[in-house]
């Protein structure tokens, strides 16, 4: 058996974890020096707050409908991530877990690099072949960080050299730039996120060449199954 383990709303619901009574109230966590939102609640998105919002352009909704704040604390998401991982291990053997990384993530969601940030992902990465893991998973950069000397903008290229198990990569691939990413050695396997929620059918486009939709951002994270379920297979184009 497979599985896809994703716990909802991480930060936001550790907190509530230690404080019982915050269930079913609506919460929101800050990123560091609480410059954004990076982690809310079902109820405070169902008042519209966004991720990454600025704290401050928030903080009148914030106050008028008596959210919970909590600024970053993540020692403890740490923790709790790992007694995650030590109960997924008790379910599914090591080489059926896969770990995802961004290592370049940086002035999206309230994160900003460091000179450390890649010396640091270095040796996690390394010491991820200590595990038999399904795969590793990275993230080219989310913005452009061919400006910030300490930042990598090739993510495959440089870490394919350092991790010697299944590299999976993403972020912004069509069907070309995936094959060809491959096809130079710099990982193993393609994700497709955003392409894939505005294309259920993707492989099967991607077999014809066929043209791909665009997706509507405007729906992401958002309630209901609109942006997630309503887009048209080419076979439902053809019969409409």
């Amino acid at each position: 058996m497979y599985a896809i383990v994703d716990c909802n709303n991480f930060y936001a619901s550790c907190e509530r974890l230690f404080n019982p009574s915050l269930e079913k109230k609506p919460i929101v966590v800050l990123s560091n020096n609480d410059g954004c939102v990076i982690a809310r609640s079902n109820e405070a998105k169902r008042l519209n707050i966004k991720m990454g919002e600025p704290f401050f352009k928030v903080k009148p909704m914030i106050q008028a409908n008596n959210l919970s704040v909590f600024s970053s604390n993540y020692a403890l998401y740490g923790d709790l991530s790992n007694r995650v991982m030590t109960v997924l291990k008790e379910s599914w053997p090591e080489n059926h877990i896969g770990c995802r990384l961004n290592p370049s993530l940086h002035g999206v969601f309230g994160i900003e690099g460091t000179p450390d940030t890649i010396p640091f992902f270095d040796y996690l990465v390394n010491r991820l072949n200590d595990h038999d893991l399904a795969y590793v998973h990275m993230s080219e950069p989310f913005t452009d960080v061919s400006d910030v000397d300490f930042l990598e903008s090739d993510i495959a290229k440089h870490f394919r050299p350092i991790y010697k198990g299944n590299l999976m990569i993403n972020n912004a691939f069509d069907r070309e730039s995936g094959n060809k990413v491959i096809k130079e050695g710099h990982a193993d396997l393609v994700a497709f996120g955003k392409l894939f929620i505005s294309n259920p059918d993707l492989p099967h486009r991607f077999e014809l060449k066929a043209e791909t939709a665009d997706w509507n951002q405007d729906t992401f994270y958002s309630q209901g199954r609109e942006g997630y379920t309503d887009y048209p297979t080419l076979e439902e184009l053809k019969v409409s």
